[in-house]
């Protein structure tokens, strides 16, 4: 966890001292620099339109939770079975035991399909919140813009949520690295 914090603030610093090497440009024409920053998080929690989503996602999930119980239950059936089998021949022990096998691991099969790294939980809320977080910076550059912000972040991940054009400098690093690898200084 103190990694992840540690890893945070130094996004953030490397994020603000990028905006400020980057922002020499503006200085020297003497715009006025306006900063800004944003809780994507807390935008997140209290807009409005995400209250159909998350309901439409709970109940997705919720029918998922519902099956998994369903078959742990049917499980525990099969164990109960098998306890009491006291009487019953080693075949019919045994066909129980195969049972409980194969519903666990059809079981743990769902469960990893829908709730596993990757599953189809993880997509379906990337699915269904990439339109809010799409119009969240929608919002965002049109205030950047309307209102000349120089740059706006996010308090959450540190990140650079709206800057203009101008400030890019992605291109002039390329073609730097690039001078450095035909020069033969590049990293190997």
């Amino acid at each position: 966890m103190r990694i992840l914090k540690l890893t945070a603030i130094f996004m953030v610093c490397l994020s603000i001292g990028y905006a400020l090497f980057a922002l020499q440009p503006l200085q020297a024409q003497n715009k006025p620099l306006k900063f800004a920053y944003i809780n994507s998080a807390f935008i997140f929690e209290k807009y409005e339109g995400k209250k159909d989503v998350q309901e439409k996602y709970d109940k997705i999930i919720l029918g998922w939770q519902g099956q998994l119980e369903v078959a742990q239950s049917e499980i525990e059936d099969l164990r109960t079975q098998l306890e009491e089998c006291t009487m019953c021949s080693d075949a019919r022990k045994q066909e129980l035991q195969q049972q409980i096998q194969q519903k666990s691991a059809e079981a743990e099969q769902f469960y990893m399909e829908k709730f596993g790294y990757g599953g189809e939980a993880y997509q379906l809320n990337a699915k269904m919140t990439n339109p809010i977080i799409k119009e969240i910076l929608e919002v965002v550059t049109e205030i950047g813009n309307s209102e000349n912000y120089t740059m706006i972040f996010d308090a959450v991940d540190g990140g650079i949520v709206y800057a203009p054009e101008e400030l890019d400098m992605s291109e002039q690093v390329v073609q730097k690295m690039n001078e450095n690898v035909t020069s033969g200084g590049g990293s190997e």
